[in-house]
């Protein structure tokens, strides 16, 4: 990065910053935070921020100490807002019961899961360990409203 006049403040390289899960929420918030304070209040020209999350609502913003952001007033809050997080959510229990039944029949001839639907997911997804074993709650299959710290429920979504 370094000095120009372009919109008011420096210039970059064009550049993505993704965050993943709750805590790239928070990093990637506080990374636009940092960004806006240092270009007169505005987010540089060519960075853009994408977050994805197994939440509905952005329920973080950093800063702000009551007061709201505006022209004059840098000290307020920053959200991420528009496209720039994306949701992950919605029930995948059908999906866990499918890979679960695609793992049982693929259990005594591994060649059949070449062919299964969910053949991507079944390598790695423990269905029959979260369906069977420790019976995990339907609103745990919920992404609504996160993936509860279950890593495999959050790489699903």
């Amino acid at each position: 990065m370094s000095n120009g006049s372009n919109r008011g403040g420096f210039t970059a390289a064009p550049s993505l910053i993704i965050g993943l899960g709750g805590t790239g929420l928070k990093v990637a918030t506080y990374v636009k935070k940092s960004l806006i304070e240092i270009n007169n209040n505005q987010m540089p020209y060519g960075i853009a921020i994408l977050v994805l999350d197994t939440e509905q609502t952005i329920r973080f913003h950093a800063g702000g100490w009551g007061q709201e952001r505006s022209g004059r007033h840098a000290t307020g809050p920053v959200r991420l807002v528009g496209g720039e997080y994306i949701p992950l959510t919605g029930n995948v229990k059908k999906i866990g019961q499918e890979i679960k039944e695609e793992q049982i029949e693929a259990e005594g001839a591994l060649y059949l899961r070449r062919q299964q639907a969910h053949r991507h997911l079944s390598g790695w997804f423990q269905a029959r360990h979260y369906i069977d074993v420790i019976s995990v709650p339907d609103t745990t299959w919920n992404l609504d409203v996160g993936a509860g710290r279950f890593r495999q429920f959050g790489r699903l979504a």
